[in-house]
């Protein structure tokens, strides 16, 4: 796959995510994700655009993010470190989600709500690597308090009526889990 001329090598294919597909890929020494956006939810040059932009704000929030590579706007696809770690989807569904994760959620939280925005706080959102909790999405919408990770967000972070509910509406669509970037699970993940 090509992005700004550049030949990367596909190692597999993550999970459908909403606003576009994503592949982990490599050059032939490091891996990468590699997301090409091509959604409903906006135009896929404004969604590339905005990815760029979020990485920004995140990392300038101090938020704990995977680095952005390279952008190609022509093929509207952003190239970025591939954090290699746990999907914190994963741990949620092995109730493997100790204090000192919900801590370090809780503050990426207060970085984001200082610098205006809100994180999307679905557990598939997030990796956790050597005892460090990544957010591996990009999207720093306006704070808005109704998707804060108080009033929305943490529910999916436990075992809540609003998590069994997800998974009987979603769950069946939910599968191939993969470490790293995946944003798909199986109801019950190896290693529970």
């Amino acid at each position: 796959m090509l992005v700004n001329e550049r030949d990367y090598k596909v190692v597999r294919r993550l999970p459908e995510g909403k606003a576009g597909s994503s592949w982990v890929v490599t050059d032939g020494e490091r891996n990468y994700v590699l997301k090409e956006f091509d959604s409903e939810l906006g135009s896929p040059a404004e969604l590339t655009r905005a990815q760029k932009l979020g990485s920004q704000r995140l990392r300038a929030a101090g938020i704990r993010v995977p680095a952005l590579v390279d952008v190609d706007y022509a093929r509207n696809r952003i190239l970025r470190e591939y954090i290699d770690g746990e999907n914190a989807f994963a741990l949620v569904l092995c109730r493997s989600v100790g204090d000192d994760i919900v801590l370090q959620l809780y503050d990426m939280s207060q970085r984001a709500e200082s610098a205006g925005c809100n994180l999307d706080y679905f557990p598939t959102n997030f990796v956790l690597a050597k005892g460090q909790l990544w957010y591996v999405n990009y999207d720093a919408n306006p704070f808005m308090e109704e998707w804060s990770l108080d009033n929305w967000g943490i529910q999916y972070w436990r075992q809540s009526p609003e998590l069994e509910l997800y998974l009987r509406e979603y769950g069946a669509e939910f599968t191939g889990y993969e470490t790293g970037h995946s944003t798909g699970v199986q109801e019950t993940p190896a290693g529970c």
